[in-house]
């Protein structure tokens, strides 16, 4: 009997400790969900994370763009005044070419070869070259490609009725015929698109004017001003 009383006490202590941890287990999990000022601190393990997160989330991307945006190399971009050196192809809308600066592609056009292939260089807003294709450089990183599309208005006009002229044969060398490349006292270079015993008619319009033209350019190079 009294070894009975015993254990009966030993388990009522037992269940007494048991009883008072899920208290202390159950009043500690409220108070966490309830807000108190306690548990809204982060321990210091804690706040390091969420410096951490925020850090490699927002700051670390930002500067790492700033940093080579501002450093150059793929990010240079070409703006107004600067040199660059470029190669292209231009076609017209039914995808003739009619120029190219790379070999490859005029062999593969079929277009008269010329001596020598090389980067065409120009500067930047210089008035060097048509408008459209000037304007479509600016911003342009080395070693990036487009295409762009230009109207008559972009690139060489359209096609101007006082250009077309007829003048005596006595002023044209005596060998000309249609189709002959002539140049005037001005500096002007015409077509010959039209002949008769006294006189020829010349188109002094750029050949491409009237046209719409496409150019796939490629930047080799940019030298700032």
């Amino acid at each position: 009997m009294k070894t009975i009383k015993k254990d009966f006490r030993f388990f009522r202590l037992v269940a007494l400790a048991c009883a008072f941890v899920f208290a202390a287990t159950l009043f500690s999990g409220c108070a966490s969900q309830g807000g108190s000022s306690a548990s809204a601190v982060p321990s210091q393990a804690a706040a390091s994370a969420v410096a951490s997160v925020a850090t490699s989330a927002t700051a670390s991307p930002i500067a790492s763009i700033t940093a080579s945006t501002s450093g150059g190399g793929n990010f240079l971009k070409a703006q107004k005044g600067d040199s660059v050196a470029v190669d292209y192809v231009g076609t017209l809308d039914d995808g003739t070419v009619f120029d190219t600066s790379l070999q490859s592609e005029a062999t593969k056009a079929g277009l008269p070869l010329r001596a020598a292939y090389s980067p065409l260089e120009f500067t930047v807003g210089a008035g060097q070259m048509i408008a459209g294709f000037d304007a479509a450089v600016v911003g342009m990183a080395e070693g990036e490609e487009k295409t762009v599309h230009l109207s008559p208005a972009e690139a060489y006009g359209e096609k101007r009725a006082d250009l077309i002229v007829w003048i005596s044969r006595a002023n044209v060398p005596s060998d000309v015929k249609t189709g002959s490349q002539l140049t005037s006292s001005q500096g002007m270079s015409g077509t010959v698109i039209e002949m008769n015993s006294t006189s020829v008619k010349i188109d002094f319009n750029p050949a491409l004017a009237g046209k719409a033209l496409n150019f796939r350019i490629i930047l080799r190079k940019i030298t700032k001003k």
